[in-house]
């Protein structure tokens, strides 16, 4: 897992669309989870984890003039209907929040995804993917001035290779997609990091690299829902099968 070089353009998309989420814990802010911007239609939306906000807090996001707070009555849940939205039980595990019209000066610091910054052309396994997202540990927390400054990191990271892994884990292969997840130091050209726990990126994307006339690019292909670190797992969600529930999902007061 390495830091995002902000120089770096083939992660502007990725940085621009990805939030961090927080909670206060005595004035100071938590990181709590990640969250994807998207526009769908006329619909801005905030994409994340329904099993992130089960907790009895106030969540937020940092937005340019100070923070926007997650209304947890507006959000809209996409699990299965047989399934409580962020038990253990469920593993689509994808809730959004429609941004109200008025509200959208809060993120004008941000990038919303169009449909045309995912990909949705099919459901196939791919050989290598890269998370994007905001792990707790990378999270520096002055709880003295009570500020927070959170750190983009990328995991490049392939298809989970043990064959009952589905069944296993509980998993969905319809809709959700096994990962192979290493949580131990690796090399780094000629030092050692520590790949850190993916506590965090709940609610972050799994992106594809999509190469266009000799460079590479990135779609996004799914949200990171979940994992067990016994069975060297992390899980995501097809953002193909995301579109699909939203597109039956009512939303009010958006544009």
């Amino acid at each position: 897992m390495d830091s995002i070089n902000k120089l770096d353009k083939r992660f502007d998309l990725l940085l621009g669309a990805t939030i961090p989420i927080y909670t206060r814990e005595k004035g100071a802010p938590i990181p709590a989870a990640s969250s994807i911007l998207i526009k769908y239609r006329d619909s801005l939306i905030l994409v994340s984890c329904s099993h992130v906000f089960r907790e009895n807090k106030l969540y937020f996001v940092p937005s340019f003039d100070s923070e926007y707070y997650i209304k947890k009555e507006s959000l809209l849940h996409l699990s299965d209907s047989n399934i409580e939205p962020g038990s253990e039980k469920d593993t689509f595990d994808t809730s959004i929040l429609p941004i109200p019209q008025g509200d959208e000066f809060a993120f004008n610091e941000y990038r919303f995804l169009t449909l045309n910054d995912i990909y949705l052309l099919d459901k196939l396994v791919k050989s290598e993917y890269l998370i994007f997202g905001y792990p707790i540990n990378s999270n520096e927390v002055d709880r003295k001035n009570k500020e927070a400054e959170a750190e983009a990191l990328i995991y490049h990271i392939k298809s989970h290779d043990r064959k009952n892994i589905y069944s296993l884990a509980g998993l969905n292969k319809t809709y959700n997609i096994a990962l192979k997840y290493n949580n131990r130091e690796i090399r780094n050209n000629s030092s050692m990091a520590f790949v850190p726990k993916p506590f965090g990126i709940s609610g972050s994307g799994l992106w594809i690299p999509i190469i266009d006339k000799g460079n590479i690019r990135y779609k996004l292909f799914g949200i990171n829902v979940g994992g067990d670190l016994s069975y060297s797992l992390a899980y995501s969600t097809y953002f193909f099968d995301v579109i699909e529930r939203i597109k039956k999902m009512k939303m009010t007061n958006c544009f």
